[in-house]
């Protein structure tokens, strides 16, 4: 049995089949590294996919902030612009009476003009 097993042909295909497992094994891990230096297109797609809808997810939120704000800031601006024009219409009231009451004051130094010239000339 010895010379069986020290046969060439004996050694030749253990040395074979030895070969095709180390081949078989160096192909498995090769292509195991390759897929992981170049992972498959459908991943990466997939991948550049959930980043793209994140990113827009982002900005969908930063947008919602910015247009809350903007709503904030347009509601106050409205009351001060009401208040304003409240304070305008009081100060045009205001205004309308302080018009009338000169009218009546210049009426008043008109009269008594006149009054005193008539009592002037009865005087002479």
């Amino acid at each position: 049995m010895k010379d069986f097993l020290n046969s060439p042909v004996v050694v030749t295909i253990v040395s074979s089949v030895g070969a095709i497992i180390v081949a078989y094994i160096a192909n498995i891990w090769a292509k195991h590294r390759r897929e992981a230096r170049h992972p498959d297109r459908m991943s990466t797609i997939f991948d550049g996919y959930e980043k793209l809808i994140a990113q827009q997810q982002d900005e969908i939120s930063r947008k919602s902030v910015t247009i809350s704000a903007l709503e904030e800031a347009t509601n106050r601006l409205e009351q001060q612009l009401n208040e304003t024009r409240q304070l305008l219409d009081k100060a045009r009231e205001e205004l309308a009476e302080s018009k009338q009451h000169n009218q009546e004051l210049k009426s008043q130094l008109r009269n008594m003009r006149a009054e005193y010239k008539e009592s002037k000339k009865e005087e002479v």
